[in-house]
């Protein structure tokens, strides 16, 4: 992969359901809400310099696992790489649930029954896309993250002309202004997970050396000016008081500008932006299991791999691991569930963003102070964050991690793992 694919899949993986939600979560704190999109955004190009210099020593398949067996071992690189693998694929069911409720005010209300079918199909057409070939995937998402890149920085240029000011009001009954900053930063940051992507696949990407770091870096940029532009259009358009109670934040505000017939291409954007960051996601796991599997963390049938370089097996087994949570959560009261649980996996990529930052500091050589102060500063962003998730969300949250252990009973790595 190029350039341009791999800075798609950094612009893709993060660019997906977060920004049609946060605009609601973050009406209630008015300006406080704004605020937060350039102290997350701060804290997620911190992340990706982070990541970027980590590139440029390890280049090797798995993303965030190699770096920290790098600097603290195998065992913390099994259950980092293991916790990162799981995470990626669970949260996934979140990105597929959305991008076909999107599509309500085209398909209309159909059954549990049709979603779900809807649900599936989409999620073995990106399954299948993924097994055919890593390039067709990456030149399928160059597409999708220029259409939905473009066309949701286009929109709040053209509203802006609406822009009210009073729309924008603080209505939250919190009091405290730390208190306020914490939670608007840590709803805001959500957005940005995947900010690691690009370092997954390394083995097939062109250049990596040069090609990760630049991606990582203008790609989190990009996706950082673009949430603020679209959330500070939509939260001056739509008073905060209804903003704060609506699931369709800009249909809510193209409506009010050209009419009710633009919803249903707002839907179908909204659509498409989910179904681009599930084949980045669907990229990046594939490759952390195949990166897993060559380190001899996973046994060796994680990285078959077919003559188009794909690691099928371990896609197909992601796609089968994500099916049973779109069916389950036809039932409501266990969808309540499944969304806590995806909610609990974000707070678990903090967790590795907070390792990586470690052996980052770790692999530094002396004198380069620089490098250190942003070591340091994304250690502790990444430190506030958690604190502000709370002690049982946490606690949840290494769960994953946990759940590498049965692994482990039954499986040996080897000495000198076998190369795939």
């Amino acid at each position: 992969m190029g350039f341009l694919s791999v800075l798609s899949i950094v612009i893709g993986s993060q660019l997906g359901s977060g920004i049609f939600v946060l605009p609601t979560s973050l009406a209630p704190y008015g300006w406080y809400g704004l605020l937060s999109w350039w102290v997350a955004g701060l804290g997620a190009i911190l992340l990706a310099l982070v990541f970027a210099d980590l590139s440029t020593k390890v280049t090797k398949t798995g993303g965030p696992h190699v770096f920290i067996e790098a600097a603290f071992g195998k065992t913390a690189a099994f259950y980092a790489g293991w916790t990162y693998w799981i995470v990626s694929w669970i949260s996934s069911s979140v990105v597929v649930i959305a991008s076909i409720g999107y599509l309500t005010p085209i398909i209309g209300n159909q059954s549990a029954i049709m979603h779900a079918i809807l649900e599936i199909a989409l999620l073995v057409s990106v399954t299948y896309i993924n097994c055919k070939s890593v390039q067709m995937a990456g030149r399928l998402e160059i597409i999708l993250t220029v259409i939905k890149y473009f066309s949701l920085f286009i929109i709040p240029i053209f509203t802006l002309s609406y822009f009210d000011a009073s729309n924008i009001k603080v209505t939250t009954e919190e009091t405290s202004t730390l208190k306020i900053i914490g939670n608007v930063v840590m709803m805001a940051f959500w957005g940005f997970v995947g900010v690691e992507s690009a370092t997954a696949p390394a083995e097939a990407i062109a250049n990596p050396q040069k090609t990760i770091p630049m991606a990582i870096v203008i790609g989190t940029s990009c996706v950082a000016l673009l949430y603020f532009i679209d959330c500070l259009a939509i939260m001056g358009i739509v008073n905060g008081a209804v903003l704060a109670k609506t699931g369709a934040a800009h249909s809510l505000a193209i409506e009010k500008i050209w009419g009710p017939e633009s919803a249903r291409i707002m839907a179908a954007l909204a659509s498409l932006i989910c179904a681009g960051t599930l084949n980045a996601w669907t990229i990046t796991s594939g490759q952390i299991a195949l990166g897993l599997s060559k380190d001899g963390l996973l046994p060796a049938f994680f990285g078959k791999r077919n003559t188009a370089g794909s690691p099928y097996v371990n896609i197909i087994i992601s796609c089968l691991g994500v099916i049973p949570l779109l069916i389950l959560t036809k039932n409501k009261s266990i969808a309540r569930q499944i969304t806590d649980i995806i909610d609990i996996s974000v707070n678990a990529f903090l967790f590795i963003y907070l390792f990586c930052s470690a052996s980052f500091l770790k692999l530094l050589k002396p004198r380069q102070y620089i490098k250190k102060a942003v070591g340091v500063l994304a250690i502790c962003f990444c430190l506030c964050v958690i604190y502000e998730s709370g002690l049982s969300t946490n606690v949840m949250a290494v769960l994953f991690p946990l759940s590498g252990v049965f692994v482990r009973l039954f499986y040996t790595p080897p000495d000198n793992p076998r190369k795939i």
